[in-house]
């Protein structure tokens, strides 16, 4: 159906219910009385979209004595009632309500149109008097128990984004440490109203406010302090906002940026059920890739299929073989595009975490796949070296001491050996003091490794391997894998 005969559709619709409108055809709107308010319908979008608008519903200037509390109340419009938009002209201070009926591919039925009809208008009689009472009074009496409107809490988010905007990661952090480290769970609820504030009082600079919104979601995500299930959610839910205030269709790109930093903060979260949040991340990643590919975004490419092998590689419910096929198809894929002389850090990394997969594998000749793991961990320390990337290089000496350790081909006790090089090169830089689980799981692994070597002092060897034990207790052995992905943009932004 196109324009004309979605117009004449609309037209039938209030015909059939004798309401009096003023058509505007050339227009393809029109305009009516409903409930003493003034509506315009315009169909849009060659018949597929029609927007309802209620224009001049009260005016809010900004030198109003009760500016910023009416601001707020409209705020928590946005906040509070999806089906509609509230605005503010900046111009002139015109307060408006917008309500959008995307039809697409779907029929337009009666019901519809004056569901969407008829909820715009209450809606906007609703916060017409309640805007009129706080103009009135500076108060809004029923919004006292609106989360959102908490001050402090809005004041420490704008504290926040100012930090971000003119010192980055440094200046956050420092905010965050002021106050002890805590974050305040209703972050995500007063960032909505702050946006919404953005969006109706400097709509021209709502987009800078969505990308420092995201950027402090992805300092949130890295915090070090607090508590580390709080920063994740709290960073989960600003770029599920992020994800809602710019949609595919508008910024493709950075919608899938903004995928794969929240498929890393679903991988991050400590708690929950673990299966549930790779799978969060998977569907994520997998978003992002429909956006991302090789030919036209490599890079960005290859950190989101780096960062959906990880998932899988860590998924710890269904197939696990078919999970670790697909972990490793992925870095496989990862690897056709970051190379070891155009991308050697992110190559590393990838190598790195392709080892840990074959490892792992539980399916297949278990001598191949660990002989792949140690070609893959040697690769990446090609790269990784003491001297300038220590902690890398330290991790993956224990993952390749973990190699020789389980190889069950070759001289059994020449393999040990190696395991042991491997393991007390990783304690040069792995220290109880600076890194003590990291510590403790390289010396559980070397007591293993003592323990099982066939050749020389055995009394002396099972020494070597209970001082190891004892100083581990309590650990496990493991090995360490690296996401790759959520960098900041640094758009620049002045607060309201």
């Amino acid at each position: 159906m196109n324009s004309q005969e979605r117009f004449t559709q609309i037209c039938t619709f209030l015909d059939q219910k004798d309401w009096t409108y003023q058509p505007e055809p050339e227009l393809q709107r029109l305009r009516l009385m409903a409930e003493n308010e003034i509506v315009v319908i315009a169909v849009e979008e060659d018949g597929e979209y029609l927007v309802f608008t209620l224009p001049q519903l009260l005016t809010l200037p900004p030198d109003h004595p009760h500016y910023e509390a009416a601001l707020e109340t409209l705020a928590y419009f946005g906040w509070q009632h999806k089906l509609v938009r509230w605005q503010r002209d900046p111009d002139d201070g015109e307060v408006r309500v917008q309500a959008d009926l995307p039809i697409e591919d779907s029929e337009l039925t009666a019901k519809q149109f004056w569901r969407t009809l008829r909820g715009a208008v209450q809606i906007a009689q609703q916060g017409q008097e309640r805007l009129q009472q706080v103009l009135a009074t500076g108060q809004d009496t029923s919004n006292s128990q609106n989360p959102g409107t908490n001050q402090e809490t809005l004041a420490f988010f704008g504290a926040l984004l100012q930090a971000e905007d003119e010192g980055g990661e440094t200046a956050v952090y420092q905010v965050l440490d002021q106050r002890g480290g805590q974050l305040d769970p209703q972050l995500p609820q007063v960032a909505q109203t702050y946006l919404v504030m953005v969006s109706t009082s400097k709509p021209e600079m709502r987009d800078t406010a969505v990308g420092l919104i995201e950027n402090l979601a992805i300092r949130l995500q890295n915090y070090p302090r607090g508590r580390r299930e709080i920063n994740i959610r709290v960073a989960i839910a600003l770029y599920q906002l992020v994800l809602a205030a710019r949609p595919r269709e508008t910024a493709p790109l950075d919608w899938a940026m903004t995928q794969n930093n929240l498929g890393s903060a679903y991988s991050d979260l400590p708690t929950g059920d673990r299966a549930a949040n790779l799978q969060q991340a998977i569907a994520c990643y997998e978003a992002a890739l429909t956006v991302r590919k090789p030919d036209t975004a490599p890079l960005d490419w290859a950190a989101t299929q780096n960062n959906l092998g990880l998932a899988y590689s860590n998924l710890p419910t269904g197939d696990r073989a078919a999970n670790l096929q697909q972990a490793i198809d992925c870095y496989k894929a990862t690897l056709t595009v970051w190379k070891q002389d155009t991308a050697p850090l992110y190559w590393a990394i990838t190598q790195n975490n392709l080892g840990n997969a074959y490892s792992d594998l539980p399916t297949g000749d278990r001598a191949a796949n660990l002989q792949l793991a140690i070609a893959c961990y040697e690769a990446a320390l090609t790269v990784w070296k003491p001297d300038t990337a220590p902690l890398q290089w330290a991790m993956t000496q224990n993952n390749l001491g973990n190699a020789y350790l389980y190889l069950p081909t070759g001289d059994r006790a020449a393999n040990l050996q190696l395991a042991i090089a491997c393991y007390k090169a990783a304690l040069t830089v792995r220290k109880p003091d600076t890194a003590p689980l990291d510590w403790a799981m390289t010396q559980n692994n070397l007591g293993l490794a003592y323990s099982d070597l066939p050749t020389g002092d055995r009394a002396a060897n099972l020494q070597q391997a209970i001082a190891c034990y004892e100083a581990a207790s309590p650990s496990k052995t493991g090995h360490r894998s690296l996401t790759v992905g959520n960098h900041p943009k640094q758009p620049g932004f002045c607060l309201l």
